[in-house]
């Protein structure tokens, strides 16, 4: 299987990336799991659209 295939079929590991971006509904202890990988974390708002 290709990494391509690889990555869309099994989810990496948490220290495997740099930004994450979720709602201010992420429960506090996975908040701390991005800090003690130190995992930037950013706060998406409603409408918030990326290109």
């Amino acid at each position: 299987m290709s990494r391509a295939g690889q990555a869309l079929s099994e989810p990496a590991p948490l220290a495997d990336f740099a930004l994450a971006i979720s709602d201010e509904l992420l429960p506090q202890e996975e908040q701390g799991a991005f800090q003690s990988l130190c995992v930037r974390r950013e706060l998406a708002e409603e409408g918030d659209h990326r290109p």
